[in-house]
């Protein structure tokens, strides 16, 4: 995004108003964002990858509050756009179909994620954006991330992991084994370079990304076979 400039509208002294530049300021904010939190993010740093005075922030979102808003608003968007379009096989699925399928049917889900994600080139500094603002659990732009994202997805899969276990959606078991389900793939994910490290990989590509799969795959059914009883 480096050396991309703003549009300006020089016999009125303001900035062009539209999507397009709005957008352009959100993408790099999100990485500085992302690398320095709202304290370390100077409004210069936001605006330098763009091209754009510092005036710019103000113009568009109030502020570099309504910045890091917009942010937020954009990345939960984001995922959970990639998420239900990776999610559309289990609109058609029974919950009746029995554990095994509906265990199949999740690895997946997981394993159309992590080559989504693996094309993303963005989502690491969104990562970064969500860890930061998911372990604060407070405030309004954790209230965005949870209701825009986290909460869709745990109520996506809540009913499938309840049909597993046998177990209504809202059971506070089916609700705590989502979400300890969800955290183990996306904990994989932020995890991910020390998992690389640790194996001495380059990247999980190939018969690197069928062992993830077949041992995630092996992760799972033990977690839904499990009983607490």
């Amino acid at each position: 995004m480096a050396g991309t400039r703003m549009k300006h509208r020089p016999q009125e002294g303001g900035y062009v108003r539209g999507d397009e530049t709005r957008q352009l300021m959100i993408e790099a904010a999100i990485s500085v964002f992302g690398d320095r939190g709202f304290d370390g993010a100077s409004t210069r740093m936001l605006v330098e990858p763009c091209g754009a005075s510092p005036a710019a922030i103000q113009y568009y979102f109030g502020g570099k509050a309504g910045l890091y808003r917009a942010c937020a608003e954009h990345i939960a968007d984001h995922a959970w756009g990639k998420i239900e379009a990776d999610a559309k096989a289990f609109d058609a699925l029974s919950l009746d179909a029995g554990q095994d399928v509906l265990i199949d049917a999740l690895c997946d889900f997981f394993f159309a994620q992590e080559k989504t994600l693996h094309l993303d080139e963005a989502m690491s500094q969104r990562s970064l954006f969500l860890i930061r603002e998911q372990t604060s659990a407070m405030g309004e732009i954790f209230d965005i991330i949870f209701e825009r994202l986290n909460r869709k997805v745990l109520l996506k899969f809540a009913p499938i992991v309840g049909a597993i276990i046998g177990k209504q959606a809202d059971d506070p078991e089916t609700q705590l084994r989502t979400s300890m389900i969800l955290s183990l793939m996306t904990g994989m994910r932020s995890h991910g370079q020390v998992t690389l490290r640790f194996m001495g990989w380059d990247d999980f590509t190939g018969a690197r990304l069928s062992l993830w799969q077949a041992v995630m795959h092996a992760h799972l059914r033990a977690m839904l076979s499990a009983s607490i009883d």
